[in-house]
């Protein structure tokens, strides 16, 4: 990982070593709670699915600096099960439980306006794989979806510190890219791939740092976003490559509230 982060920052003037190039780094690792919440429509507004309940996870981030200028990559995996709350394609209630699993990539530069207050812009990519295990109940037989997509992100940090102290507060707007999902049904349908559409949404977020030692920090986070996929086009269902119907993924609205603890080790 470090040397991937010397080839990002070989913009800056060439040294002897990476260690030279870098002016301070940082790693954090913190574990937490999500509020996970979705909900999914119909082409007339009307709410077809909810699904809410916590998420647990764990995430890392390591950042390296230089004057000025930042990188940083961050990953986050977040399980658990959750209420669910609809109904089938054919209109059938079910109030069931899903297994949900996110896995969540970025990489994000960054480049520090002012010192006091501590100003700072970015810009980054992410990844994010959301599988979403839907239980049977009864004789409605239960679907396996994944969804993946892209995302751009763009956003402003300010920052204060006092004494031993310091406070963050984040804010971007996220433009998802290219999102698709993955329909499973077990042997009694072919599995299908549904493309939706790209939709923006947005990410506010505070930090907490404590110092316990000229290295080691304790930190405290909590955030709130607000993200949206687009209903997909309609498709033909197969069972063995013979048409038996058809298909389409309602439009998603996703909001996720979390608390994180952990630890900053500095160098």
């Amino acid at each position: 990982m470090l040397r991937i982060f010397c080839v990002i920052l070989a913009l800056f003037p060439v040294s002897a070593s990476c260690a030279r190039v870098i002016d301070a780094g940082a790693v954090v690792l913190r574990t937490g709670i999500m509020g996970f919440d979705v909900k999914e429509f119909d082409r007339q507004g009307k709410r077809l699915v909810h699904e809410s309940d916590p998420l647990y996870g764990v995430d890392i981030a390591v950042g390296l600096h230089r004057r000025q200028f930042g990188v940083k990559l961050d990953a986050a995996y977040y399980a658990g099960d959750v209420d669910y709350e609809g109904q089938t394609q054919a209109g059938t209630p079910i109030n069931s439980a899903t297994d949900e699993r996110f896995v969540d990539v970025a990489a994000t530069a960054m480049y520090q306006l002012t010192a006091i207050p501590a100003v700072s812009v970015y810009a980054g990519t992410g990844y994010r794989y959301w599988r979403r295990k839907i239980q049977s109940v009864g004789a409605i037989a239960g679907l396996d979806e994944t969804y993946r997509w892209w995302r751009l992100q763009a956003g402003m940090k300010i920052g204060w510190t006092r004494v031993k102290n310091h406070w963050i507060f984040d804010g971007r707007v996220v433009r998802i890219l290219s999102p698709v999902v993955d329909v499973g049904s077990g042997n009694r349908f072919d599995a299908t791939e549904l493309d939706l559409g790209d939709r923006w949404g947005w990410r506010v977020g505070g930090r907490w740092t404590r110092m316990l030692s000229p290295r080691l920090a304790a930190t405290f986070d909590i955030f709130y976003e607000r993200l949206r996929l687009g209903k997909s086009g309609t498709q033909t269902l197969r069972r063995n490559g013979a048409p038996v119907g058809t298909i389409f993924q309602p439009r998603i609205e996703m909001t996720n509230s979390g608390i994180l603890v952990g630890l900053k080790q500095t160098w």
